[in-house]
């Protein structure tokens, strides 16, 4: 008979929970009564109450724990157990709301994939206080129906970052940036292209150049921009920051370099592009200059590039969401195979998700928690 269990909260991928922080420990005999969580250290040195009452919670089919988890109810999920293999606990409840905010105020930093292709990308990045966008390419419209849709927060976004002039990362740019208030930043090649172009008027926004490999800090982020391979002026990927939590964010590049590869060995997550199957690209309808480009150092990374990335960061990173995913040359099944076969040995040790054209889905499994 187990006397003492750790019970831990982590990541939840559809049905499941995934432990990855430890909450607090539970007495096998302690009278009901008395469970109650007081505060305990989690990861990254921070404490949380959390009480329970009123649920039942199970182990092998026993009843361990009458709690209830906040005044919310939630679905049956499982949970790992710490140091007990194959052991697992389920907690009754009819909606996971709570459970959600409640690994949210766990969590150092979230990223959500607003949108992702060529009709436009957007990705929102939130951390404690604060949160930032990368890249505009939707209206406004859209862009705001999409982050309430994922539960994300206008009132937290401080700024907008952009990797290139192109539009399908810019189009929205100029309204977006009025409607919430914010500057803009990006390098200063990316936008000398994007101001140099006729557009409405543009003297209410605030736009900063940054400079490859020199970080700047916006509240609680430090972002720092590197450089990508791409047919624009300037491109770059970014490395954002938050309470020694990394994000590592590289699109629209068409070789990974050894810098490139520096700055996501260096992150904790990535979203890194996986474009096109090359055989899908061979044999599609694309005209043969078009499939040139998409091949070329200043293109896009194939499925086989993304792997070939993959591979070289090994178990580093707890998180990779293939992105920029061609409608055409490529279906996220492919790029997913492509990812694992890349991932080898650490397929289950590291997270492998892909990043959707047409926005979230009010799920969990589209985002990122670190």
């Amino acid at each position: 008979m187990l006397n003492c269990l750790n019970i831990l909260f982590g990541t939840y991928y559809g049905p499941y929970f995934f432990a990855s922080q430890e909450l607090c420990k539970i007495s096998r005999d302690m009278p009901i009564n008395d469970m109650h969580f007081p505060d305990v250290p989690c990861i990254g040195e921070k404490a949380y109450y959390h009480g329970f009452q009123d649920h039942v919670i199970e182990v092998h089919g026993e009843e361990f724990l009458r709690g209830n988890i906040g005044n919310e109810s939630g679905i049956g999920i499982i949970m790992q157990v710490f140091g007990i293999k194959a052991i697992h606990i389920s907690i009754v409840v009819p909606n996971i709301s709570y459970l959600l905010a409640w690994q949210r105020r766990l969590s150092h930093m979230r990223c959500i994939t607003l949108a992702s292709g060529s009709k436009g990308n957007c990705t929102y990045i939130e951390g404690k206080s604060g949160a930032i966008l990368i890249d505009a390419g939707l209206s406004v419209k859209e862009t705001l129906r999409r982050l309430v849709e994922a539960g994300g927060d206008q009132g937290l976004i401080r700024a907008i970052f952009v990797t290139h002039e192109h539009g399908d990362h810019m189009k929205g740019l100029a309204p977006l940036a009025r409607r919430l208030g914010v500057p803009v930043y990006a390098t200063e090649g990316t936008l000398y292209e994007y101001l140099a172009k006729p557009a409405p008027v543009r003297n209410t926004i605030r736009y900063t150049a940054l400079q490859y490999c020199e970080p700047v800090t916006l509240d609680e982020f430090v972002i720092e921009a590197f450089p990508t391979s791409h047919d624009a002026r300037e491109p770059c990927g970014y490395l954002v920051t938050s309470d020694d939590t990394r994000l590592g964010f590289c699109t629209d590049t068409g070789i990974v370099t050894e810098r490139i590869m520096a700055y996501l060995k260096h992150s904790d997550a990535i979203v890194l592009e996986s474009n096109h199957c090359p055989e899908m690209l061979r044999t599609g309808p694309y005209p043969e200059m078009l499939k040139r480009r998409i091949r070329s150092k200043k293109g896009h990374l194939s499925n086989a590039d993304a792997a070939k990335c993959i591979t070289a960061l090994g178990q580093d990173i707890t998180h990779i969401r293939l992105a920029h995913l061609s409608e055409v040359n490529n279906t996220p099944d492919i790029a997913l195979k492509s990812g694992k076969a890349g991932l080898g040995l650490f397929s289950s040790d590291t997270r492998l998700t892909v990043a959707s054209e047409i926005g979230p889905s009010p799920c969990w499994s589209d985002e990122i928690i670190l």
